[in-house]
C-alpha cells in the first residue's frame, strides 16, 4: 500500500494495482471563496500543488469523496 498527501484532506492511496483518489480539492491555490463561518475567511486552497491536477488524477481508478464540504472537494475542477 502507498498513500501519497496532496494537501489538506486530498490523498492517492495506492493498493493492489489500484488508485483512490480521495476528497479531491484541485483548485489553485487561493480559487475558491472563503469558507463560511470561518474564524480566518482566507480564499481556499491555502497553498498550491505540488504537481498538477491533470498529472494527479492521471490512472485513478476511483473516486471517494467522505464529504461535501468545500474544503474537501471541489467537483468543478474534476470535470
Amino acid at each position: 500500500m502507498r498513500i501519497c498527501l496532496i494537501r489538506h484532506a486530498t490523498l492517492v492511496v495506492e493498493y493492489n494495482g489500484r488508485k483512490l483518489l480521495v476528497d479531491p480539492m484541485l483548485s489553485d491555490a487561493g480559487a475558491q471563496r472563503p469558507i463560511d463561518n470561518s474564524p480566518n475567511p482566507r480564499q481556499h486552497p491555502l497553498g498550491p500543488l505540488p504537481i498538477s491536477a491533470t498529472e494527479r488524477v492521471d490512472g485513478i481508478d476511483a473516486l471517494l469523496v467522505r464529504h461535501a464540504h468545500r474544503d474537501y472537494w471541489d467537483g468543478p475542477q474534476l470535470n
